[in-house]
């Protein structure tokens, strides 16, 4: 799969939302959107909990032009909400920049991911799971 320029940019880390196998979340971050989704999806260089329970689906993603600390502060207050939370930052993206300034204060440039790009990084989890059935 070509990759598309707005899933790779420079200086920009991506916090993401999967839904895996039993219906469960799992929160990520990275610098390419396209390599963590087929690492989750391959097993070995994923991470523990998706090597346990497939990804299913990219729930949403959104673009962070921020630093790598900035980042991982994002994935983690998204980490420490609960599972209502989680879906209300999927369904209603912006909620998820209007908790971390009320939260914590942080403030960096946010992009939700558009239903296009939902669908290319969804296409290569059906790829994946297409295999596993074979």
């Amino acid at each position: 799969m070509a990759r598309d320029p707005a899933i790779v940019l420079p200086d920009t880390y991506y916090i993401y939302i999967l839904v895996c196998r039993g219906g469960r979340l799992y929160t990520g971050y990275t610098d390419d959107m396209v390599k963590r989704i087929t690492a989750h999806c391959g097993g070995r260089k994923g991470a523990r909990f998706t090597r346990s329970f497939k990804p299913e689906a990219v729930a949403r993603y959104w673009a962070i032009t921020a630093d790598k600390g900035s980042a991982l502060k994002i994935e983690q207050f998204i980490k420490s909400r609960n599972r209502r939370i989680k879906e209300l930052f999927v369904e209603k993206p912006g909620e998820l920049k209007k908790a971390l300034k009320k939260e914590t204060g942080l403030h960096c440039d946010m992009a939700v991911s558009t239903a296009q790009q939902l669908r290319d990084l969804n296409h290569i989890i059906k790829e994946f799971r297409g295999r596993e059935a074979l």
